[in-house]
């Protein structure tokens, strides 16, 4: 499957994930998420087969997870509800998700600041480690975390430059995708290495995208790239409307 997320721009829907074939190209499902959040990043373990979204709770950043297999079961017509999440936790950082062997990263889009990628051990039942929390509700910054919810503890951190949408991992490198406003968008290119500083100096190539560049997946040697400039909200204010999903050779654009 290709599953791409999305969300209502007028707060009146809940957020979904739209099922694709990965093969013919068909639409398949359409699963439908328990919250209007604005879902970006979404990334699969590919050795427990589970499906991490991030989102936001009730004003609180939050990881959720679905299996693979409820993935294929679920039929909204069935009961006409939102699919349950196999696991919740609270997050201090939130909207990119990518997944390597055994760790979950997890980002926060900034606009004009550097801004960090958190790395999130995943455990040999799929399950994240979390902290436990012992007052009614603990308060960083702007975030108030309920006791009810497990909050994920990051077992890593690297800096990362600001307008980023989408992480991905190819071979011994660490790409990052880049966009913000009407401004073309952008690919970073870094060696995966023990640098924790994935910032200008550290680059090894910087690749120039059209408007609106989002979310990033690796697939073998095949870079599948997503924009947002023709959705409903972005579309009469984007220069560009690309209203396809690309997959790109990583060795010829590389």
């Amino acid at each position: 499957y290709l599953l791409v997320t999305a969300y209502c721009h007028t707060n009146t829907h809940n957020s979904v994930i739209y099922v694709i074939d990965k093969k013919t190209h068909e639409f398949v499902k359409e699963i439908v998420l328990r919250n209007k959040s604005h879902v970006g990043g979404i990334a699969y373990d590919t050795i427990h087969n589970n499906i991490w979204i991030s989102c936001m709770s009730r004003g609180i950043p939050q990881v959720n997870a679905i299996t693979l297999e409820q993935l294929k079961t679920y039929r909204f017509q069935d009961g006409y509800q939102p699919i349950s999440y196999s696991q919740s936790y609270g997050s201090q950082r939130v909207f990119t998700n990518s997944f390597d062997p055994n760790i979950l990263y997890i980002g926060y889009y900034t606009s004009n600041s550097a801004s960090v990628l958190e790395e999130y051990d995943i455990t040999e039942d799929g399950t994240l480690q979390t902290s436990t929390v012992d007052d009614d509700t603990i308060t960083t910054g702007q975030l108030g975390v309920d006791s009810l919810t497990p909050l994920a503890l990051p077992s890593g951190m690297r800096v990362i430059t600001e307008r980023a949408q989408g992480v991905a991992f190819y071979k011994n490198r660490i790409l990052t995708s880049h966009s913000y406003g009407v401004l073309p968008g952008s690919l970073k290119v870094f060696p995966n290495s023990l640098q924790m500083l994935l910032e200008e100096d550290t680059m090894l190539q910087k690749i120039r995208f059209p408007s609106k560049l989002e979310q990033i997946y690796v697939d073998g040697d095949d870079l599948y790239v997503l924009f947002e400039s023709a959705a409903y909200g972005y579309r009469y204010t984007s220069l560009t409307q690309f209203d396809r999903i690309l997959k790109l050779n990583l060795n010829t654009l590389l």
